[in-house]
Formats: C-alpha cells, sequence, structure tokens
C-alpha cells in the first residue's frame, strides 16, 4: 500500500505544485459545474468560454460583488470580457509578485497565488515558458453565498495557460478568495486526459489510504 501511495503521490506532484495555507472562511472555487471534487489540486477548465465559481460551505456570507480573475500568460493574447461585467482593472504579473497584492486587493493566505507557482504549473502541465501574466479583473455583475455556484460567460475563449481565480467581500468588509490549489487553469487540450488521469488515480489512492 505504501508502495502504490508513493506512485501516486508522484504522478500528482508531477502535474500540480501546491502550495498556500488554507483559507479559515469562505472559499470561493473556479473551475466548471460539476467538476469541484478535489481540495488539493489545480482544477482544469474544460471549457475555456464560461467559468464557474462556488462559495464552498453553507452558510458562508453573501459576497457583493463578486469578482473575476484572469492571468492570461504571455505567451497568448486575449481580447475577451466578462458578459454582463465590467472590467475594473488590468496589471501584469511578473516575478516575485503575488496576484492580489498586484492588483491591490486585500486577500488573506493567498500567498500562494504568485507568479512564480503559476508559471510553474503552467511549465508542468502545458509545457509553457512563461515570463508574465496579464491580469484582467471583473466585476461580475452577480452576488454569491454559501453553497452557491454562479456562471460566468466569456465573449471569448481563454488562451491555453490561462488562470482563473475569485474575489469578494461581504457585508463585514471581510474578503473571501481563492487558493492557488483550487485556481482554474486551461490545460493543452493534449494534457487534459493525462489531468484527469492524475485526478482519478491521486483521488483513489488517497481512498485506499483512508481505509
Amino acid at each position: 500500500m505504501v508502495k502504490k501511495l508513493s506512485i501516486a503521490v508522484a504522478l500528482g506532484l508531477s502535474l500540480f505544485l501546491v502550495g498556500g495555507a488554507a483559507w479559515a472562511g469562505a472559499v470561493l472555487q473556479v473551475g466548471e459545474s460539476g467538476t469541484f471534487l478535489y481540495g488539493d489540486e489545480v482544477q482544469p477548465i474544460p471549457n475555456p468560454s464560461q467559468l464557474t465559481i462556488l462559495e464552498n460551505g453553507n452558510g458562508q456570507p453573501l459576497l457583493d460583488p463578486l469578482y473575476l480573475i484572469l492571468g492570461v500568460p504571455n505567451t497568448a493574447t486575449w481580447g475577451g470580457s466578462v458578459i454582463g461585467g465590467s472590467l475594473e482593472g488590468t496589471a501584469t504579473l511578473v516575478a516575485g509578485e503575488e496576484v492580489y497584492s498586484d492588483l491591490s486587493l486585500s486577500a488573506t493566505s493567498n500567498n500562494s497565488n504568485s507568479f512564480t507557482n503559476w508559471a510553474a504549473a503552467d511549465l508542468a502541465v502545458n509545457g509553457l515558458t512563461v515570463s508574465s501574466f496579464s491580469l484582467y479583473y471583473f466585476d461580475t455583475g452577480q452576488t454569491i453565498t454559501g453553497g452557491q455556484e454562479r456562471t460566468v460567460n466569456l465573449s471569448a475563449p481563454i488562451p491555453i495557460g490561462t488562470f482563473a481565480v475569485a474575489y469578494g467581500v461581504d457585508s463585514r468588509d471581510r474578503n473571501f478568495s481563492t487558493p492557488f490549489t483550487r485556481a482554474g487553469l486551461v490545460p493543452e487540450p493534449g494534457t487534459l486526459l493525462l489531468l484527469g488521469s492524475g485526478l482519478v488515480g491521486l483521488g483513489i489512492c488517497r481512498r485506499k489510504f483512508k481505509a
């Protein structure tokens, strides 16, 4: 059993860079409805024209407004927008910088949303060598509360290697955001199968290990 665990963990680590402390409040997961299955890995985004944001945990506060942040690698360009939303700002994420700080947003326990981690994950999953990410900060025009999902439609598909994280503020001015390990990543089509296999293998191994 130990040998099987080591193999599965090695496969998982070869596909994902895991880091960052867990946020004690609401976590805003980004991906596609039905894919919020694992709590410790990068979530793949099968549909680059539509994202789903989940505020995990019933009883979590109402976030108004709800924001979406896209990080497009310098290996691609994107001229799209959030349908029904508005662009709040842009920034360029480079080595030594962190996403939320780069946009002058207050976010707790999100130091792992950094250029270092994003670039490393893009290299591992997509084989992309990225020197910067263009950040797009959108107000989605929606609100969300605990246990709910919100669908965000994009006017143009986001390029391969793009990350997506969310951000929101409640009535007490507390901020809630997306840990790196739950952020969405658009992989190369050829890596989707490999990515899925890694998730399934790691999940099966975890269940056996707990048993």
